[in-house]
């Protein structure tokens, strides 16, 4: 006898490796524990979606941009949200998957596509 790890029922396993009683109950059991981590991830990174779409939508085809940071705030990016950061062209960037920004002077952000 075997317990199923998502209803906690006891059963016959058909197979010596079989962990769960049915096909139904290895997906639930699956499918919740992602949920969960999705949850958990939600708070950091809906910000992180919100700024690669700014990012996106600002840079285009364009490999650089300069924009005033606050622009930059008005359109609702939160510059305490980054994904890491990277060594570029002598500069180190913060980076939001595979957009960079550095302080470009008092007022203004540089925007880089890498």
């Amino acid at each position: 006898m075997k317990t199923d790890p998502y209803t906690l029922t006891q059963f016959n396993p058909k197979r010596s490796n079989q962990k769960f009683e049915s096909v139904a109950n290895r997906i639930a059991f699956h499918n919740k524990k992602a949920k969960e981590l999705r949850d958990r991830k939600k708070a950091v990174d809906s910000h992180l979606e919100k700024n690669r779409k700014i990012l996106e939508e600002l840079l285009k085809e364009e490999k650089m941009v300069i924009k005033s940071k606050e622009f930059l705030l008005g359109k609702g990016f939160n510059f305490g949200y980054i994904t890491h950061t990277v060594y570029y062209n002598g500069l180190t960037l913060k980076c939001i998957y595979h957009f960079g920004f550095i302080q470009h002077d008092n007022l203004n952000i540089k925007l880089i596509k890498l």
